[in-house]
């Protein structure tokens, strides 16, 4: 008699070879390697803040 269920050769869900969601090797979102940017204007000022130490526009750091 062949052994049908519960085994099975190719084994079905909840476990796969090729893991589906909710994990998976290439990361979708909400993460991802190169974060995108929401509010790239924030993200550049505080770029500069943190360069600069000030809150102004880019200018020479050795403006007197």
């Amino acid at each position: 008699m062949g052994n049908l269920l519960p085994y099975s050769p190719t084994p079905l869900l909840p476990y796969s070879p090729t893991p589906l969601l909710p994990y998976s090797p290439t990361p979708l979102l909400p993460y991802s390697p190169t974060p995108l940017l929401p509010r790239p204007a924030a993200m550049k000022a505080r770029f500069v803040k943190a360069l600069t130490g000030s809150d102004q526009s880019p200018r020479p750091v050795r403006s007197q």
